[in-house]
C-alpha cells in the first residue's frame, strides 16, 4: 500500500472524508451523487461511472466560472487582510506598502481588482444569456431571482472595495457611484442604512471594508450554495441537447474545469503584469482628478440620472430592477415567443453598451 493510501486510510477511520468530499458538489466543482457510506475510494470510483447530467457538460461548465473567480478574491482579499489598514489615515500608505515593499503583493492587488472586474462582466453576461434562453421560466423561477441576487451582492462587493485603496481615483470614483445611488429610491435608503450615510468619513472607510470582506462574501457564499443548489434540482435549460456520447465526471469534466481554471488565472496574471492599476496619489477630498467616473457597469446610468427631469430616472432603474426580479412571475405572459426574448436581449445589449458609451462622453 502507497504512503498516500495509507494516510488516507488512517484518516478515514477517524473522519469521513466521503461526506467532507461531497461538499464540493454543492458548488458544481463535482457532479454526481456521492454515497457517503462507502470509503472515498469506492465512493468516487461509483460516482465517476455515473453520466454526467446537461448541465455539467461544456459549454455550461462557464457557470462555474463565477464561483472559481469568487474563490480567487477571496483568497487575494485575505492575503491582501494581512497588510491593509482600514483608516483614513494608513489606507493609502498600506496599499502603496502592498505594492510597492510586499513581495509579489503588486501581483496579488491586481489579480484582486482585475478578478473583480471580470466577474462583474461575466455575471452580466449569464443575465444576459439567462433572459435570452428565458432561463427564468417555471420552474427556475428561484433560479432566476437567486442570479440577479448574486448579481447584486457582487456589484455592492465591488463598489465597497473600490474606496479602500483610498487614492485619488478610488476615492472620486467611489463619490461619482454614491452620487449615483443616492438617486435611487429604496436601494439609497439601504445603502445609507449600511455604511451610515453618503459622506466619505472616518467611519465610512471602516463600514465599507466591512461590507467588503464579511457582509457579503458570506452573501455571495450562502447565495452560491443555493444558486447550485437550485441547478441540481431543475437544471439548467429546458432546451435539450441532441444525443451524444456518455460523458462523465472523469475525465471530460474534470478536464474541463481544471482548463477553466488555468484560463482564469491566466487571462488575470496577463492583465495584471501588462494593464496594472497605478495609485494616483493618496485621496484630496478638496481636489477633483479630470476624468474620473464611477465604475465601468454605472456609466449606463449616469444618462439615465443626468438627463430624465424630476429625480423620475432614479425611479426608472428602480423599476428595472424590480422588473428583473418580478419577471418569472408574469413573463410567461409577454414573452410567449422566444425570439421576442432574443430581439429584446440584442436591444437592451445594443442599449445598455450605448448609454455606457455616452456616461463615458459625459463623466
Amino acid at each position: 500500500m502507497s504512503p498516500i493510501k495509507k494516510i488516507i486510510k488512517w484518516l478515514e477511520e477517524r473522519i469521513n472524508l466521503t461526506e467532507i468530499f461531497s461538499f464540493l458538489s454543492a458548488f458544481g466543482l463535482y457532479y454526481g451523487e456521492i454515497d457517503t457510506r462507502d470509503s472515498i475510494e469506492d465512493a468516487l470510483k461509483k460516482a465517476n461511472k455515473q453520466e454526467l447530467p446537461p448541465y455539467g457538460r461544456w459549454p455550461h461548465i462557464l457557470g462555474i466560472l463565477t464561483f472559481l473567480l469568487f474563490i480567487f478574491q477571496i483568497i487575494t482579499g485575505m492575503l491582501l487582510a494581512f497588510y491593509y489598514q482600514p483608516t483614513l489615515f494608513s489606507a493609502y500608505e498600506s496599499t502603496r506598502e502592498i505594492i510597492r515593499d510586499i513581495s509579489f503583493g503588486w501581483l496579488i492587488f491586481n489579480i484582486h481588482r482585475w478578478g473583480a472586474n471580470v466577474l462583474i462582466l461575466i455575471l452580466i453576461f449569464r443575465i444576459a444569456r439567462f433572459f435570452y434562453d428565458q432561463v427564468w421560466k417555471k420552474p427556475r423561477e428561484l433560479f432566476w431571482i437567486i442570479g440577479i441576487t448574486i448579481l447584486i451582492v457582487s456589484i455592492g462587493s465591488f463598489l465597497t472595495g473600490t474606496l479602500l485603496p483610498f487614492d485619488q481615483n478610488s476615492y472620486w470614483s467611489t463619490v461619482r457611484n454614491l452620487e449615483i445611488i443616492e438617486k435611487i429610491p429604496l436601494i439609497a435608503s439601504i445603502f445609507n442604512f449600511l455604511i451610515g450615510g453618503f459622506l466619505i468619513e472616518e467611519g465610512t472607510i471602516i463600514r465599507f471594508y466591512f461590507l467588503h470582506i464579511v457582509v457579503f462574501p458570506l452573501l455571495l457564499w450562502i447565495l452560491f450554495y443555493l444558486h447550485f443548489s437550485t441547478v441540481r434540482r431543475v437544471g439548467l435549460s429546458e432546451v435539450q441537447l441532441k444525443k451524444m456520447e456518455k460523458v462523465t465526471f472523469y475525465p471530460s469534466h474534470i478536464f474541463s474545469l481544471l482548463t477553466a481554471t488555468f484560463i482564469i488565472i491566466f487571462i488575470l496574471a496577463s492583465l495584471s503584469v501588462f494593464f496594472p492599476f497605478q495609485l494616483m496619489g493618496k485621496a484630496d477630498t478638496l481636489k477633483t482628478p479630470s476624468g474620473t467616473g464611477p465604475s465601468w457597469f454605472m456609466l449606463s446610468l449616469v444618462p439615465i440620472i443626468e438627463y430624465i427631469p424630476w429625480g423620475l430616472g432614479g425611479f426608472l432603474i428602480l423599476f428595472l430592477i424590480l422588473f428583473l426580479f418580478l419577471l418569472p412571475f408574469f413573463g410567461e405572459r409577454i414573452f410567449e415567443s422566444r425570439t421576442l426574448s432574443k430581439v429584446i436581449t440584442f436591444l437592451f445589449v445594443i442599449l445598455y453598451l450605448t448609454l455606457s458609451f455616452w456616461g463615458f462622453r459625459i463623466k
